[in-house]
């Protein structure tokens, strides 16, 4: 019994229960702490009741006629369930459905009379989350939620010829003359060749995603040479293929849970992001990272379970437009990632970010990328700025980068 209510078994019978007076285990990182009213049976925690991991420790019973007060922390990672408001459940209905990308389907142009095309793709800025995350079946994927960077950006020119074979500059760019090669084949044209011209401002190797945005500018082009417009899930479908790991620049700011490994979408979450400001920088020691042959981050069963959380939580907050919410989403991730490819000085820039009053910390899980989120209808003056870009200086960071998503106009302070 639980204040008169009778406790509903978990389905883990590895889950422990505690008493409700019991305080809650102190979080490793200040304000980690994300507490929110949840209809239990919300499509943005649909296994939330059906499997906690033993990790967790969970106070209180789902009743799918009350709301109810879920508290997530880390350091043990603690769902507390305590009784909310005694009213009816108002169901969270998804704006979009969540779904498995399909397959590109091959297209055939007919007779095509190609001509010189031209491709877009921005950057990205690392991402807010990524994980190991289920799809609807059950089945693990690894996945990710990419932070937009449209500053920066990737343009590439197609220019076709007759005879086979594809020739790009600069010299090198081999994934970006596969992704040409792959997107003639998916149009049905055969016998054809080109040259491709890539002009792009991104930096390579530090998390901006400047490989994936060529690949994608590049699939653009050609489409556009044979007078083809691509669906998004097939321009995803293409550039995995070509590069073996992509990104949901393809999608462009629209917030997905994208597997980027397989160019699948494994959750839409229905709108755009909510309204942020995003300080970037980079530590001036760090070394440029290749992606691919970055090793591949193993996941134990209580991180696997976390990511669980994190996605409801990363959900509730684009449904909602709860921007701190994203924040503290993105920071526990960034933590997680810290076993993985740390990032120098960590504790103290979220010390800072929290003495700024900002919302968290996002990073590049496989570059050198920090972000600090701030509130981008309440932006931090030129002077406060200008603070924590000394102090940061300080610290041996630097390569600032300001830019706001989710808004109706990027600001360029």
């Amino acid at each position: 019994m639980l204040n008169g209510v009778e406790s509903r078994p978990f389905t883990l019978a590895a889950v422990r229960r505690c008493s409700a007076k019991q305080p809650p285990a102190k979080s490793e990182l200040a304000g980690a702490a994300t507490t929110m009213d949840v209809d239990p049976r919300s499509s943005c925690f649909p296994r939330l009741g059906s499997a906690i991991a033993p990790s967790f420790k969970v106070i209180g019973a789902l009743d799918p006629t009350l709301i109810w007060r879920v508290t997530v922390l880390l350091t043990p990672g603690t769902v507390r369930l305590d009784h909310g408001r005694k009213q009816p459940v108002k169901f969270l209905q998804p704006q979009s459905p969540h779904r498995q990308a399909e397959p590109p389907a091959s297209t055939t142009v007919e007779n095509p009379a190609l001509r010189v095309g031209t491709g877009r793709a921005s950057a990205h800025h690392g991402e807010l989350l990524q994980g190991v995350f289920e799809d609807e079946h059950g089945r693990l994927h690894r996945a990710l939620l990419t932070l937009p960077y449209a500053r920066q950006q990737a343009v590439a020119t197609f220019w076709p010829r007759q005879q086979p074979g594809i020739g790009t500059r600069p010299a090198g760019r081999s994934k970006s003359a596969r992704a040409a090669h792959l997107t003639l084949q998916h149009l049905g044209i055969s016998g054809i060749g080109g040259d491709l011209t890539i002009e792009s401002t991104i930096p390579i190797g530090h998390g901006y995603g400047s490989s994936t945005a060529d690949v994608i500018a590049t699939i653009r082009a050609v489409a556009a040479s044979a007078g083809a417009t691509l669906q998004h899930a097939s321009v995803a479908r293409l550039a995995v293929a070509a590069e073996g790991a992509s990104d949901a620049i393809a999608y462009g700011e629209w917030a997905l849970l994208f597997a980027h490994r397989e160019g699948a979408v494994l959750e839409h979450f229905g709108r755009e992001f909510p309204p942020l400001e995003v300080l970037g920088f980079r530590h001036m020691r760090g070394q440029p990272v290749d992606t691919l042959r970055h090793p591949r981050a193993r996941y134990d069963s209580g991180e696997i379970e976390l990511f669980r959380v994190l996605r409801g939580l990363a959900c509730r907050s684009i449904r909602q437009q709860d921007p701190r919410l994203l924040g503290r989403v993105a920071t526990l991730s960034a933590k997680i990632n810290q076993r993985r490819l740390r990032k120098p000085s960590f504790d103290a820039l979220t010390a800072l970010a929290n003495e700024h009053g900002a919302f968290g910390i996002q990073v590049a899980h496989s570059g050198t990328l920090i972000g600090i989120l701030m509130d981008a209808d309440e932006v931090m003056r030129g002077n406060r700025v200008a603070a924590l870009k000394k102090s940061l200086a300080g610290a041996g960071f630097g390569d600032f980068t300001r830019f706001a998503i989710g808004t109706d106009g990027a600001r360029n302070p």
